[in-house]
């Protein structure tokens, strides 16, 4: 093949200009998630100590970059064109042995884990290089799975250590894996990749986002369904089962309000457009944990609903809320410089739930967990409704008290363009391997 068929072939694999509509294929992608997360779950029920939960986290983070890398290649890349979507088919392969190697990943399976993870990176890295030979991009491909060959000797290495030197070292490989983007993924001799060439189409990935979420809220209902149906349907567990679906709830209407969608402007709109998707996606790991852990406790206080919860149970849902309400606090302050006060608010009350509730049912915790979600959702569609009768123009379901200062750095400016839009030529030379 000459360098005018390979040029051609790698301009087949992009997506048509400005497209950014999610394919099917990316929708059948995140079924391997409902997977992950639900063996992520059970780990944190069957061993939900401090240090098992940290060591969840760890793998979560694992799972939750194989996603995000992937929602990233599906933006540049057609995952509709058969060479993509056999890479896609490979990856979520690989992402299905990750999630059955939870929780034994902490002990006999790391090898299994740590090896597909590898595996999964380099194999799609390499497939896209292969697709991309005689395209200006096969130089960012490269750049990336250098960097991932680099980590890998980290993640493979650490396989086969005990835990106190495996969990630093994964951790160290993670964090970069994560966060080498915000720079490039520079490498001696073939520089480093812009921001302009890091461009997506923000739309794209927030909704993404917001599809990966629904899958873990899937998993919320899913464990605690499965764990009513099975504990009886007396009115304890009744009662707990009710106000777990009402979590679930609630969870959902803060995440989807208005203002955490506006991620896709933010990033359209910035002159470091690479750089904001991936500091955006930070809170998403937040907000998804937080929802993993809820479910767990969730499911605990289920099966616990004829006593009082005991305190590891307790402090997991606690725990989970906090990171949610965490994660929504950090988005609209990357995104806009805007402080959520009343989600800073149920944060600060929220570990005053253990000890009120220490005395009564199990249930009465995730009461008093709905209890103060509830007055931040009522608080939110208060100020969209006041919002509205002024015709302040001010984004609707904006959380009360917020400090209202557009633009993280350079995350959104006037004149922005359409969030439906690209801000620049999608083509070849300016896209990257991701």
């Amino acid at each position: 093949m000459d360098e005018r068929m390979a040029g051609n072939q790698a301009r087949r694999l992009l997506r048509a200009e400005g497209e950014h509509q999610v394919s099917n294929t990316e929708l059948f992608f995140d079924l391997v998630f409902i997977f992950a997360f639900t063996r992520l779950t059970r780990a944190l029920v069957d061993g939900h100590s401090l240090v098992n939960a940290l060591e969840i986290a760890l793998l979560f983070a694992a799972i939750w970059w194989v996603w995000t890398v992937t929602a990233w290649s599906t933006d540049w890349f057609d995952p509709e064109v058969p060479y993509v979507r056999a890479i896609l088919l490979w990856v979520m392969l690989g992402s299905l042995l990750m999630a059955a190697a939870v929780p034994a990943a902490l002990k006999s399976a790391a090898p299994v884990f740590a090896v597909t993870y590898v595996a999964i990176h380099l194999g799609r890295g390499g497939g896209l290089m292969y697709g991309l030979r005689g395209s200006p991009a096969l130089v960012r491909s490269a750049r990336v799975a250098i960097w991932f060959a680099a980590t890998a000797v980290l993640w493979i290495a650490g396989a086969y250590l005990p835990a106190a030197a495996r969990d630093p070292l994964w951790a160290v490989a993670i964090l970069i894996d994560s966060t080498l983007g915000l720079i490039g993924y520079p490498v001696p001799g073939l520089g480093a990749t812009t921001q302009e060439q890091l461009r997506i189409v923000g739309g794209h990935l927030s909704e993404r986002h917001v599809q990966l979420f629904i899958v873990a809220v899937g998993d919320l209902v899913l464990v605690t369904g499965l764990r009513f149906a099975n504990a009886g349907f007396d009115a304890p567990h009744s009662v707990a089962f009710v106000l777990s679906f009402a979590n679930a709830i609630l969870l959902t209407q803060l995440r989807f309000l208005p203002r955490e969608q506006r991620i896709g402007p933010a990033i359209d709109g910035s002159r470091s457009p690479g750089r904001v998707a991936l500091v955006t996606s930070y809170p998403q790991f937040l907000l998804l944990g937080g929802v993993l852990a809820s479910a767990a406790g969730d499911e605990l206080i289920v099966a616990q609903s004829t006593g009082s919860a005991r305190l590891g149970t307790a402090m997991l849902l606690v725990s989970g809320t906090g990171l949610f309400l965490a994660g929504r606090i950090l988005l609209p302050v990357i995104t806009r410089r805007s402080v959520p006060r009343m989600s800073v608010g149920g944060l600060v009350v929220l570990p005053a739930v253990i000890p009120a509730t220490a005395a009564l049912p199990a249930y009465a915790v995730t009461a008093a967990v709905d209890l103060i979600l509830l007055s931040i959702t009522l608080a939110d569609l208060a100020v969209a409704r006041w919002a509205a009768r002024r015709g302040s123009g001010g984004p609707a379901g904006q959380d009360s008290g917020d400090i209202a200062r557009e633009g993280w750095g350079d995350a959104v400016r006037p004149g922005s363009p359409d969030p439906t839009r690209p801000a620049a030529p999608r083509d070849s030379g300016g896209r990257s391997d991701r």
